[in-house]
């Protein structure tokens, strides 16, 4: 890991790998072992016309023998991963009070299965995520904080599998076996999730605040039949 600054740019990097038993159950699995490498370099910008701050964030991560950090039991099969990952981010003041940050991430994932799986024949998937909120600072009052902000969790945008499920039992003189039948699926949900947050932060004294928040969340999981889901949350903050 290192990293370098020149002016207002920001370099970080570095390369991590692992070599070891990734489960403790060996007796269940096809390998009992994962291997993971890969790198990770980032970027930044830091106060751009003193106001605005940016930064690229590239990544990949091999996987051997697992994927997504899981290694498959039985006939879940032993997949082998690579994947890319970006992300953009920025932050920007547009006067003394009032802040904007939003970020969006992208992943693309290559996965192969070695032997005989229920799940398999992926193609590539690929994914994304953002987030964008604007802050107040003492608009409402003095010594507040609103925050207004939308969200999508991540989202397969794109991909497809195979899945060989046992269709049917075949029995014989002290013997039985298994049919399996293939069928392919898109992996892409229904629905595109957007998370909407209001947050309010106000300060009482020097040693009391209190805050306030709500989401208002659209297709749930993804889910385009999924109705509307609300939360809210509310708190005391106190120092001795």
């Amino acid at each position: 890991m290192g990293n370098v600054t020149t002016g207002a740019l920001l370099l970080s990097g570095g390369a991590f790998s692992s070599d070891g038993r990734a489960v403790r159950r060996t007796d269940r699995m096809q390998n009992g072992f994962a291997r993971i490498g890969g790198y990770l370099i980032d970027a930044g910008l830091d106060r751009v016309a003193g106001v605005s701050d940016f930064g690229v964030t590239i990544s990949r991560l091999r996987e051997d023998g697992s994927f997504l950090g899981s290694v498959s039991p039985l006939r879940t099969g032993n997949a082998n991963a690579d994947s890319g990952f970006l992300r953009v981010a920025g932050r920007a003041a547009l006067s003394p009070k009032v802040g904007v940050n939003a970020n969006s991430t992208g992943a693309r994932t290559d996965v192969s299965m070695n032997g005989d799986a229920v799940l398999g024949e992926m193609s590539t998937l690929a994914s994304n995520a953002m987030a964008a909120d604007v802050r107040f600072q003492d608009a409402v009052a003095k010594t507040s904080r609103l925050m207004l902000g939308v969200a999508q969790p991540l989202r397969v945008g794109g991909g497809t599998a195979s899945v060989t499920p046992p269709s049917q039992v075949l029995t014989g003189p002290g013997r039985y076996s298994y049919l399996f039948s293939r069928q392919r699926y898109s992996l892409t949900p229904s629905g595109r999730e957007r998370d909407m947050t209001v947050d309010y932060a106000q300060k009482v004294s020097g040693r009391l605040r209190f805050n306030l928040s709500a989401m208002a969340v659209r297709q749930p999981g993804h889910d385009a039949a999924a109705a509307m889901g609300f939360a809210g949350l509310g708190g005391l903050n106190f120092a001795f």
